[in-house]
């Protein structure tokens, strides 16, 4: 949510349920910082929840403990993810035992150039074949792949439908006969 929204949130909903709570500017600031990361009615209807089932209710809302309850933006979620796994340079795997040994090496969040992340991954292919022994490949990361918000039947339409409008393969005749 934004800055007014999180206002928003403080003065509609949080004061609704401690109708005594009169937080100073401090503290109101501590707590826009805090719920600007969060999706309004995601966590709006979590603290609802909560407070339907809570037995005792505090004379003013604590950020730590209403926190947990709170609904991280989709936003938030996928950049969070994306920036995770856009830091992965390169992995190692030893070539005769692909399934058990593999080892991604994390760019500490400098940008580098292509050539100097391969020059890295090679030296470090070459000491762990000096350190370990047998043959080394190196592994380039998964490109991260953009969430498109199916899910359920509705993903598993989209992919019957693309399976369905591909080459003819045993499994395209498998689905044919299932979804007929």
């Amino acid at each position: 949510m934004t800055k007014t929204e999180a206002q928003q949130f403080i003065d509609l909903v949080l004061k609704q349920f401690w109708d005594t709570w009169n937080p100073n500017d401090a503290q109101v600031g501590v707590w826009v910082s805090v719920l600007t990361r969060y999706d309004y009615e995601g966590s709006e209807n979590a603290l609802r929840r909560w407070y339907a089932t809570t037995e005792k209710l505090g004379r003013v809302p604590t950020l730590g403990s209403l926190r947990k309850l709170f609904v991280v933006s989709p936003k938030d979620k996928q950049d969070k993810i994306a920036s995770r796994d856009s830091h992965k340079e390169f992995g190692l795997a030893r070539k005769d035992a692909m399934h058990k040994i593999t080892w991604f090496f994390i760019n500490t969040g400098r940008i580098r150039e292509d050539k100097k992340i391969a020059e890295d991954a090679e030296k470090a292919r070459k000491r762990a074949e000096q350190l370990y022994g047998g043959e080394w490949v190196i592994i380039q990361p998964p490109k991260p792949v953009s969430d498109d918000g199916k899910r359920g039947r509705v993903a598993l339409g989209q992919a019957v439908s693309n399976i369905l409008s591909g080459p003819d393969t045993p499994g395209q005749r498998f689905l044919a006969k299932t979804f007929d």
